[in-house]
């Protein structure tokens, strides 16, 4: 059982301590009582939905964060379009995400308090004689969470009884929590790809059928294990309406820097003062985790010419389409901006591992982490050279194809076919 629990939270308790390290470093270094006071917090926060609202449907489309469902919404609105409004419904796991339904997390924090005794006891039981304190200050929380949220899920689906569910994501422990339980119900498994991957992730045995961005996703996926039975490349789906007006839109004119989660904030001011230096003001763009922080970029970057994007209010291809060039770190931004016409820069900003995607490996970035003399060419001559179709199909596979902008037909299509086999 203890087992169980745990591989649910999977890039806590299931990754090797380097990526752990990586993890804590990207996300704050938190403590068990820091992780109880989040549980206490949310379980008390939770107590505003009690409404146990759902409808039945064929496909439902579970959502645990808005990454997800920006991921997902273009392919739920085409199903919808093709079956009906009666079918396709989102469903949210997390109560703050809007959607058709959602999931009351106030009965998995209920449900959760009868294993809470036996799971701390585990718990210490681990930190003291296994040495895996980092692990449970990590994840405390939603190691005992699961235990109500495997329970909900279960009664929940009895519920709605679809025939197929559809995520972006398998990795979140809530979402690993609802796969388990769905695999119980016999319901089929649709797994669509939401970001670049990486080696550290789950393999995809547990799906019925991946559908993922291209060949770069695949040969992670073979690296790391068993894939599922069927495996399509289709690109990227939620690109699909930008890709349709790429050519509408005027040239940006922002030097844009986009950060991931892990920064070095002395990497960060040397390059923007090169910028600066060079007559230009720098967009800076902040990781959705990082928003509470703006006050703290405001202080250290209060001598430097910056503007700044909020994730959280600014559309994401808003600020790619409205950047002469993007700068960016380990960031799946690369490619989303590269298979958008606008050309990248990749340095490091951090301390982790050089070119964590293949994205400088495979030719669609420059790097410019040991001289920023690319940089400055660009700026003042103003041309680069475009990105052969073939570099963008391998991480993009509609690139070329005639579905290209309609990624979400070519899904929903095999979403049907897997309808038609159950």
């Amino acid at each position: 059982m203890f087992d169980k629990f745990k591989g649910f939270d999977y890039l806590t308790f299931k990754v090797d301590s380097q990526y752990l390290e990586f993890r804590i470093f990207c996300q704050g270094k938190f403590g068990i009582l820091t992780r109880f006071l989040s549980y206490t917090f949310h379980f008390f926060n939770s107590f505003k939905l009690f409404a146990f609202d759902f409808k039945k449907c064929n496909v439902a489309f579970f959502y645990s964060t808005e990454n997800q469902k920006k991921s997902l919404e273009q392919v739920r609105r085409e199903y919808r379009r093709r079956h009906g409004m009666n079918d396709g419904f989102s469903f949210s796991l997390k109560n703050k995400i809007s959607t058709d339904f959602s999931v009351p997390e106030v009965y998995s924090y209920l449900l959760s308090l009868p294993f809470l005794p036996i799971l701390i006891i585990e718990s210490l039981f681990s930190m003291i004689l296994k040495k895996q304190y980092r692990r449970y200050a990590h994840g405390i929380d939603r190691y005992i969470l699961s235990s109500g949220q495997f329970i909900m899920y279960y009664i929940y689906l009895l519920l709605i009884k679809p025939k197929i569910i559809v995520v972006s994501n398998d990795h979140n422990s809530e979402i690993r929590v609802l796969l388990d339980v769905a695999r119980k119900h016999g319901i089929k498994l649709v797994y669509i790809q939401h970001a670049t991957p990486n080696s550290n992730l789950p393999p995809l045995e547990q799906f019925d059928i991946s559908l993922l961005d291209g060949e770069a996703s695949l040969d992670i996926y073979h690296s790391i294990g068993p894939t599922s039975k069927i495996v399509k490349l289709v690109g990227i789906s939620k690109l699909d309406a930008v890709k349709r007006k790429i050519d509408t839109y005027s040239k940006g004119e922002m030097i844009s820097l986009a950060l991931n989660a892990s920064f070095n904030m002395d990497n960060v001011k040397k390059l923007i003062k090169y910028i600066n230096g060079l007559g230009f003001c720098v967009h800076v763009r902040l990781h959705p985790g990082q928003i509470k922080r703006k006050a703290f970029f405001e202080r250290e970057l209060a001598d430097y010419r910056v503007t700044y994007s909020d994730p959280m209010s600014d559309d994401l291809f808003s600020f790619i389409l409205g950047s002469r060039l993007i700068i960016a770190g380990n960031s799946n931004i690369i490619l989303e901006a590269a298979l958008l016409n606008v050309p990248t820069f990749y340095t490091m900003l951090d301390e982790t591992e050089f070119d964590y995607y293949g994205f400088v490996k495979s030719n669609i970035t420059i790097d410019i982490t040991n001289s920023f003399e690319k940089l400055s060419k660009f700026l003042i001559d103003n041309n680069s050279e475009k990105i052969s179709h073939d570099k963008l199909k391998y991480f993009d596979n509609s690139v070329g194809e005639v579905y290209f902008g309609y990624t979400n037909v070519l899904v929903c299509d095999y979403i049907d076919k897997i309808c038609e086999c159950r």
